[in-house]
């Protein structure tokens, strides 16, 4: 029977060798299969490239280099830890708990939104419909007019938790909007051809910059673009 060699199989689409072996279609010795299931991880989680055809799969989600992040895995980074945040909240207990974690969804959407509407809408402009440009600052702006009322308030007032909820609500929509596959902003700028290495990189340097001025001095007044007709204090 003719021998398979171990890395030949941990890039093979469908099967992994202990499915082989089960089958009969293998002689790898058992004592490779640790190794082998290590390979096999390593390129599932991307520790190792993958050979040029691997098929991936569908389930897996491309993730950026920290150090050099694609624009729209950035974002979309921002995305689910707000989300987790909001969720966190929901299930706090205490009143300090809940203004604490309410602080951090302040602080990490009032960064998000910066380096959205500095470095990644402008971007943006004259590369996918200035409709769904416009949608995203009006949306933008409602949350910085909740975010001001919670950084203003506490969790003894009276419409507090309605805030935060609210505000949730409106983020997940906007994520939606953003995120929508096709249609959404995120795919229309990337088949656009905007190069998202370069805009990553200077979001995620912003980003680090601002979070640590927002942390050691609080947040600033947040700036209104599409709501000509309020001010925040």
């Amino acid at each position: 029977m003719r021998r398979v060699g171990t890395e030949a199989l941990c890039v093979r689409g469908s099967f992994s060798i202990s499915q082989m072996q089960r089958k009969g279609k293998s002689d790898v010795p058992l004592a490779q299969n640790s190794h082998a299931a290590m390979l096999e991880k390593a390129h599932r989680t991307g520790t190792i490239k993958r050979p040029a055809g691997f098929r991936v799969n569908l389930g897996e989600t491309a993730m950026a280099d920290t150090d050099k992040p694609d624009a729209i895995a950035l974002l979309k980074a921002d995305h689910r830890k707000v989300e987790g945040l909001f969720a966190q909240f929901e299930a706090a207990k205490g009143d300090a708990k809940r203004k604490a974690l309410a602080d951090q969804i302040c602080l990490e959407l009032s960064v998000h939104t910066k380096i959205e509407e500095d470095v990644f809408y402008p971007a943006c402009e004259g590369a996918i419909e200035g409709s769904l440009l416009k949608e995203a600052y009006v949306e933008h702006d409602g949350a910085k007019v909740l975010i001001a009322e919670i950084e203003a308030g506490g969790p003894d007032g009276a419409y507090y938790d309605a805030k935060v909820k609210v505000l949730s609500e409106q983020i997940k929509h906007h994520v939606k909007e953003e995120e929508e596959r096709v249609e959404g902003m995120f795919s229309r700028a990337r088949k656009a051809g905007l190069d998202m290495d370069a805009l990553g990189q200077r979001m995620a340097a912003e980003k680090l910059e601002l979070t640590k001025a927002y942390k050691a001095g609080g947040l600033p007044k947040l700036k209104l673009t599409a709501l000509e007709s309020t001010t925040l204090a």
